[in-house]
């Protein structure tokens, strides 16, 4: 863990730069034009977490540049990315459909989830009682 003062001397020493942390004040643009311009040239950015924690202009800049090596991207921001954002047309950049942690289980566990949280809807559950609530009904 390096506090947020010493991020630039990491980053000076990272080849892969992997993100996977929430989207807060603190990490919206973390890795931006001057974070991006501190990367080695071999560097690899890999954004798992959310799209907003990478300025993605900057990005394509420092990709279309071969300011670094390459990036890989689960999450954009906007999801899906436009089809006119110049991320698609960079050969050093891999941009996936926000499905990077499917695994071959996935599906199955999603039917269950599903199901379940439908009979408990169903049965009057309130929201306290469905599994991997993000918000409850009627909220934000």
């Amino acid at each position: 863990m390096v506090g947020y003062g010493r991020l630039h001397d990491a980053l000076a020493r990272t080849d892969y730069l992997v993100l996977a942390c929430p989207l807060t004040d603190l990490t919206r643009e973390l890795v931006d034009e001057a974070a991006l311009a501190t990367l080695p040239p071999d560097a690899v950015v890999v954004n798992v977490a959310r799209g907003g924690v990478v300025d993605e202009a900057a990005l394509a800049a420092a990709l279309g540049e071969e300011a670094i090596r390459g990036a890989a991207l689960d999450v954009t921001d906007p999801e899906p990315l436009p089809p006119d954002s110049p991320l698609w047309r960079l050969e050093n950049c891999l941009v996936t459909p926000h499905v990077g942690g499917s695994t071959p289980r996935h599906w199955g566990r999603l039917a269950e989830i599903v199901a379940e949280n439908v009979r408990a809807l169903a049965g009057g559950a309130a929201g306290a009682d469905l599994r991997n609530l993000v918000a409850a009904p009627g909220g934000v």
